[in-house]
């Protein structure tokens, strides 16, 4: 695999030019996407694991702004943390 022309900053991101090549299960494994509903469901079972003790979260948002870090941050603590604690 040729490295020219590879962006490192873009694995970090959203709005990747690879990411149509990540198959649903590699996200479904390794991701929290989907509904409010659908990440709360899914914290939940996380948190299940015996020996589990945290949940880093590294937002992945278009434009990776501050601001929209920040509104993606305040959305999962409202709407999803709330359903599961």
């Amino acid at each position: 695999m040729s490295r020219v022309g590879l962006q490192y900053f873009e694995h970090a991101s959203a709005a990747a030019r690879h990411r149509r090549l990540v198959p649903e299960r590699l996200i479904d494994l390794f991701a929290l996407a989907g509904t409010p509903a659908e990440v709360a469901e899914r914290v939940g079972a996380i948190a299940g694991v015996p020996g589990v003790r945290r949940l880093v979260m590294v937002p992945q948002v278009p434009g990776q702004g501050f601001v929209e870090r920040e509104e993606l941050l305040r959305e999962f603590a409202d709407t999803v943390m709330g359903r599961v604690a």
